[in-house]
């Protein structure tokens, strides 16, 4: 299932624009995209019927600091 949801993200992302690196089990993208790509993550596991929320990490900056 977890292929399934990261690749329908991914697809999501593509059709937006919106460049995601993807890290072990986590997509990373762009500070000023975070929001679209949350809204994109959470609507697609809810339509997968996956009980998940997308939550924020630290950033690249502020672990780095």
């Amino acid at each position: 299932m977890f292929f399934r949801l990261m690749g329908r993200i991914v697809s999501e992302f593509h059709k937006r624009s919106i460049l995601g690196l993807y890290i072990f089990d986590a997509l990373a993208v762009p500070m000023n995209r975070i929001d679209e790509a949350r809204s994109i993550m959470n609507q697609i596991a809810k339509e997968l019927e996956i009980g998940t929320k997308v939550g924020i990490f630290e950033t690249i900056q502020n672990i780095a600091a």
